[in-house]
């Protein structure tokens, strides 16, 4: 990246996935923008975390809640795949996001600078329509063969954006570490001592 090594930067708990993702480059915001944008990413962060949550399922659910909620699942489907008809053009690639910033490769380079402005659209899960978006400045660009590695900087994420992001990234961490755990345990039950 620019002066240090992306490696060499302390960056907390972070995880690391593929994502789609797309930016705008220079994006100037309105305040009133800033606070519809936090509005919505609370909103989209709370939903995600109350979705993943395992202890969140109730036990008692009735055959006519289970039709209602196969219907409202149904629609969600169908108007995601109408908007992500409409959304702007998105990468897929693999991002590494922390709390203060992320990083993702763009295939082909691009046309990033240290200090630029971005507002980014990243999709944290590939069956909502609704990204995150965030504004961010460019910490870093770094070429690599044939893909330009880019750090960003989050700006002005306000304190529930942060508090609800900081919990969803946690949350994400823990389940890698319990994934590798796991695999690592199935791995060593497999082979023979």
């Amino acid at each position: 990246m620019s002066e240090k090594d992306p490696a060499e930067r302390p960056k907390g708990v972070s995880f690391e996935g593929r994502m789609k993702i797309s930016w705008l480059m220079n994006a100037a915001t309105h305040p009133t923008d800033s606070i519809e944008r936090s509005q919505r990413n609370c909103r989209l962060l709370q939903a995600l975390l109350v979705a993943q949550d395992p202890h969140h399922d109730p036990v008692d659910t009735s055959a006519d809640l289970l039709r209602i909620e196969a219907k409202v699942d149904l629609l969600l489907d169908m108007v995601s795949r109408l908007l992500q008809q409409m959304a702007p053009d998105t990468v897929e690639s693999e991002v590494e996001i922390w709390l203060e910033g992320m990083c993702w490769s763009v295939e082909g380079g691009g046309d990033f600078a240290v200090n630029q402005q971005l507002m980014l659209q990243l999709y944290l899960d590939a069956h909502l329509t609704q990204p995150l978006e965030l504004a961010a400045v460019v910490t870093g660009v770094e070429q690599q063969n044939r893909c330009c590695l880019v750090e960003v900087r989050f700006n002005d994420l306000g304190e529930q954006v942060s508090d609800l992001l900081g919990k969803f990234i946690f949350r994400q961490h823990r389940r890698l570490v319990a994934k590798q755990r796991a695999d690592k345990r199935k791995e060593r039950n497999k082979s023979p001592d």
